[in-house]
């Protein structure tokens, strides 16, 4: 998304008619502002590396400003070049890192880098920018020319090579640098301080704060572990459920003796495959990790009877499923017990359409708990048990 949103950003200003020079100098610190809000949240959703990249374009753009500012344009031009160069090269060396935080010694040492560079920069544009017979001599021997052609070759080896370590290790600070690489690989088209220049890394910055966001969302909604919808998600949920819909309750059988018996990384391999198992049993229903051992299903539109159904297919698949354990030959079985109940039965005690959904689950958790009692590996409907609360089957004699 964020590579995608840089080159579309391309496209657009490539194809409007926007001036050459800025309206106002306020706009030169848009970028800043914006750039410098995504690097705080790069530095608050634990993402160095987007961070470490986030800084480098702060400080290529502000080099960038002066060198249009300090020097004429075919300096700029060869100056842009060396940027771009050394800009690719801290790139890769930043993706071949480990992921470490900011105050480690590899977080350290890349401060220390950048910043080192920075005075260099400073000093070398400071000597340029009083050298009378700089541009003279740059446009005499071509050099731009030799400098833009060897960025390219540059600017495409670090992109497949960042596309390269995503395919491997596809994290949010390596989309990141993906995206923040397209931004600088494209400025050659933008120099001078116009408006196309500002907007470019303005929406790259504002590109990666909505990507660090989308990511902190993903965090706080899902399961690493199964890959379904985490409590907080299903909370959210149950805010806007209203209308027909049935809930499930599934608990793992006997899953603590299953822990103690083979060890927490088996228990974690159960969970995944009960989790990828319910993905591909009930591809349309709403999935969740409701805690622990325990899972939920809620089921929209459908009443208790015809999401008990459902599971007890999906319980009869489970029971046929087995796991071979990691150290040694034993196969694990799996089995879940079910407790169902739906939005009639939520409403029984409370009139609030808001609270029905909890009042579902308080249901269905009492369902499984009986399932439990009954010997587990079965799903019992709640509506079975209100059913038989009222109509108890008495022994009489005459």
């Amino acid at each position: 998304m964020l590579t995608l949103g840089v080159f579309a950003t391309n496209a657009a200003i490539q194809s409007l008619s926007l001036p050459a020079q800025l309206p106002s100098h306020v706009f030169h610190y848009a970028p800043l502002m914006v750039l410098g809000l995504a690097a705080l949240m790069a530095l608050q959703f634990k993402q160095p590396k987007a961070f470490f990249a986030l800084l480098l374009l702060v400080v290529t753009y502000i080099a960038l400003i002066f060198m249009s500012v300090c020097l004429v344009p075919s300096a700029e031009r060869a100056g842009f070049s060396l940027i771009a160069l050394l800009f690719n090269v801290n790139l890769i060396v930043l993706v071949s890192q480990p992921e470490r935080e900011i105050l480690s010694r590899t977080g350290l040492f890349n401060l220390g880098v950048i910043t080192g560079q920075c005075v260099w920069g400073a000093i070398v544009m400071y000597e340029a920018a009083k050298w009378s017979y700089f541009s003279t001599l740059v446009a005499s021997i071509n050099l731009h020319v030799a400098l833009n052609l060897f960025t390219l070759l540059i600017s495409a080896s670090t992109l497949l090579f960042l596309i390269y370590r995503i395919r491997q290790v596809p994290t949010v600070s390596h989309l990141s640098l993906i995206g923040v690489c397209a931004c600088v690989n494209s400025l050659s088209f933008y120099l001078g301080g116009g408006v196309g220049f500002t907007l470019l890394f303005s929406l790259t910055g504002f590109f990666t704060a909505l990507l660090l966001l989308e990511h902190s969302r993903k965090m706080a909604y899902w399961d690493s572990l199964t890959g379904l919808q985490s409590r907080r998600a299903l909370d959210a949920k149950l805010q806007f459920l209203n209308g027909q819909f049935a809930i499930a309750m599934v608990d793992i059988d006997h899953f603590k003796k299953l822990n103690d018996q083979y060890g927490h990384q088996c228990g974690d391999t159960v969970l995944t495959t009960l989790g990828k198992e319910l993905r591909a049993q009930l591809p349309k229903e709403h999935l969740y990790r409701y805690g622990g051992e325990e899972f939920m299903v809620i089921f929209v539109g459908l009443n208790a009877e015809q999401a008990a159904t459902k599971m007890e297919k999906v319980r009869q698949h489970i029971v046929q499923t087995s796991l071979q354990h990691a150290r040694s030959e034993a196969q694990i079985k799996m089995t879940i017990s079910v407790g169902i109940s739906d939005s009639m039965l939520g409403s029984l005690r409370t009139d609030k359409d808001e609270d029905a959904g909890y009042e579902a689950i308080y249901q269905a958790d009492n369902a499984l708990y009986h399932a439990k009692k009954k010997g587990r590996n079965q799903v019992v409907n709640a509506a079975s048990i209100i059913k038989s609360a009222f109509n108890p089957v008495c022994p009489c004699s005459l």
